[in-house]
């Protein structure tokens, strides 16, 4: 009795510690509360919910062939991200929508102690998650990961502890389904289990299946109604190739070995409830990936690493669970002898302080740097906006400059007529400046890596071409702190 005390009074403590945690993150969340767009793929998912927010599928472009005003969908990837973001926008402007990471976040660190408690594990193994970089940076960022992976906890917890009830069962599938609205991958996590539970007839199996059908129903439907194509699927995806293997290993397994420590090898040392399925799910996952044929090449440094790992933030929940069971069993084996007991006993009391400090340490180290260099491109956006003017098109380089000038800035630092620079070619930009007189190039130069650097090249050449055929004036260049430049001309017809 006085055995069991002392345990549950232990748990209070760690779920105290969890709640801690994740007060400490959403304060320095809120200290250092996003401002701006900083990632392309958060830009399209970020204006397409700005759109729907205002009742809209489409915003407005200029087609530079024609030179008439077009709708177009600013994102096609699922749009069930945009989708969640769209209310927050609504009720509380745009930069609402960043609410929706650290809302994910914090629900499935506390579903993950929730189950861990019910495992009778720690709950504090459920701050893990927390420690992951890519999961505190992307939790600031309008990207899919962060309620994919809710979801997915969502649906795992729910099938974990459904126990043959038809209800909870079908819960799990439909939430599962779901999930497939945001990323087609997120249905790999729970696949595995889902076909255990299915060859081994266990009750409630079929009601698993009926929820997945309806929840993945949902993804055509919605496909259907706000882009018009059931069968939609982004296009421009990265190919499967096992020539990606030797470029991508080294950051996956140092996602998955350091930036998660042990995260592989605790689930190989897994032996807790369906054993088989945690196995089967953490080696094809991450092996998919494997052959996927990006790795955030195009950034270097710190941003490679972290736009590589982010991949595996569905995953993690699996490696919380297995690591708190590959944990306790080793702990358990090794302490054999009663001076080994009361050596892993001293380890315990460190091991929990010592995870939640840094859970603390690393929500505001990393929430304050990003929030640094997120003010650093903030100069680069002010710089883009007072180079450029309202009524002069601006012809710029989108690959780089689309997360600055779009609509969804138009109501804080004005609207801006924006063409593409690749799809502007010689005519189209004599055609520009026939109608408007003048425009003006702006050039977002970046020099983060070789990639990059080579397409400033080709750019930077493309503009001494076009002095041949238009008068070109070379107005200005503006750097900033983190090694990007924007380069502005103005372009007018060629004078007699």
């Amino acid at each position: 009795m006085e055995e069991a005390t002392t345990v549950t009074n232990e748990a209070r403590r760690h779920m105290f510690g969890v709640w801690l945690a994740l007060g400490a993150y959403v304060l320095a969340f809120a200290v250092f509360y996003p401002q701006l767009l900083t990632i392309s793929d958060e830009t399209s998912y970020m204006r397409q919910a700005w759109a729907y927010a205002q009742g809209q599928t489409s915003v407005e472009v200029l087609d530079p062939s024609s030179l008439q005003v077009a709708r177009v969908h600013p994102s096609d990837y699922p749009p069930g991200t945009s989708l969640l973001m769209a209310p927050l926008m609504a009720a509380g402007g745009w930069r609402a929508g960043f609410l929706l990471g650290p809302l994910a976040c914090c629900l499935v660190v506390l579903l993950l102690a929730h189950w861990l408690g019910r495992l009778g594990r720690s709950p504090l193994f459920a701050l893990l998650f927390l420690c992951y970089p890519a999961t505190l940076v992307l939790s600031r960022c309008g990207m899919s990961e962060m309620p994919s992976a809710a979801l997915v906890s969502l649906s795992l917890y729910l099938f974990w502890f459904a126990r043959g009830r038809k209800v909870w069962m079908a819960a799990a599938g439909f939430v599962a389904g779901v999930s497939l609205l945001l990323r087609e991958t997120n249905a790999l996590v729970c696949a595995f289990f889902f076909l255990g539970s299915l060859l081994r007839r266990e009750q409630g199996c079929w009601a698993l299946v009926a929820g997945g059908l309806a929840g993945t129903a949902l993804r055509p439907l919605a496909l259907e109604l706000l882009l018009g194509n059931a069968l939609h699927v982004k296009g421009g995806y990265p190919d499967f190739l096992l020539g990606a293997v030797p470029g991508n290993m080294p950051f996956h397994l140092g996602a998955l070995l350091l930036l998660f420590p042990g995260g592989l090898l605790w689930a190989a040392l897994y032996r807790g409830p369906r054993r088989f399925e945690l196995w089967a799910t953490v080696a094809f996952f991450p092996g998919l990936y494997l052959l996927y044929d990006y790795n955030a090449a195009a950034s270097a440094g710190l941003k490679q690493w972290v736009l590589t790992s982010r991949f595996f933030i569905p995953l993690l929940p699996l490696l919380v669970i297995a690591a708190a069971e590959s944990c306790t069993a080793l702990s358990r084996s090794l302490g054999s002898s009663p001076g080994a007991r009361v050596a892993l006993a001293r380890l315990r009391s460190l091991a929990a302080p010592m995870l939640l400090l840094a859970a603390v340490s690393a929500t505001w180290i990393v929430n304050w740097q990003h929030q640094l260099w997120a003010s650093q491109q903030r100069g680069l956006l002010l710089a883009l906006y007072a180079g450029t003017e309202a009524d002069a098109p601006v012809v710029t380089n989108l690959d780089a400059s689309a997360r600055f000038v779009n609509e969804i800035y138009a109501a804080e630092l004005g609207p801006r007529i924006v063409l593409s620079m690749d799809a502007t070619d010689e005519g189209a930009m004599g055609r520009v400046l026939e109608r408007f007189g003048r425009c003006t190039i702006a050039l977002v130069e970046r020099r983060d890596s070789e990639r990059w650097q080579e397409v400033s090249t080709r750019r930077l050449a493309w503009i001494e071409g076009l002095k041949g055929h238009f008068e070109v004036e070379d107005v200005n260049t503006s750097s900033v702190g983190t090694g990007e430049r924007v380069h502005f001309w103005t372009v007018r017809p060629m004078g007699p």
